[in-house]
C-alpha cells in the first residue's frame, strides 16, 4: 500500500487495517522461521539417531500445531490490548499505539534490563 498511495492514504490504511495487516504479516513471517528451526532440529536428530521416533508424521503435525498456537497467542496479546503494535513502512519499524510513551510491558521489562546492564537507578 505504501508504494501505491499518498502519505495520507497510507495513514488511513494503517488506521483502518494496520493492526490486522501487522498481525497477519508478522505471523506468516515468524511461523516460517520457527518451522525452519524445527526442520533443522529434525535433521540433527536424524543424524544423531537415524531410527528414532521423535519426528513421526503425527508428532511433526503436533509440533507444528503447538508452535502455531503459541506464536498466535503471543501475537494476539498485544493486538487485543490498548497498546497494539503496527508495522509502519515509512519508519521501517514496529510502532506501539502508545508511542510517544512506550509500551508498558516492554518498557518495564527492557527498561529494567537496560538499567541493570548500565548500572543506572
Amino acid at each position: 500500500m505504501y508504494l501505491f498511495t499518498t502519505n495520507a492514504g497510507y495513514q488511513q490504511f494503517l488506521t483502518t487495517w494496520g493492526r490486522e495487516a501487522t498481525l497477519l504479516g508478522t505471523y506468516t513471517y515468524l511461523i516460517a522461521l520457527v518451522i525452519t528451526v524445527l526442520m533443522s532440529i529434525n535433521r540433527v536428530a536424524v543424524v544423531i539417531s537415524p531410527f528414532n521416533t521423535w519426528f513421526t508424521d503425527t508428532k511433526v503435525f503436533i509440533y507444528c500445531g503447538l508452535i502455531s498456537i503459541v506464536l498466535l497467542i503471543s501475537l494476539i496479546i498485544p493486538y487485543l490490548g490498548p497498546c497494539y503494535i503496527t508495522f509502519m513502512v515509512d519508519k521501517q519499524g514496529f510502532i506501539s499505539a502508545c508511542a510517544p510513551s512506550k509500551h508498558p510491558v516492554s518498557f518495564k521489562f527492557f527498561g529494567g534490563v537496560f538499567r541493570t546492564l548500565t548500572h543506572e537507578n
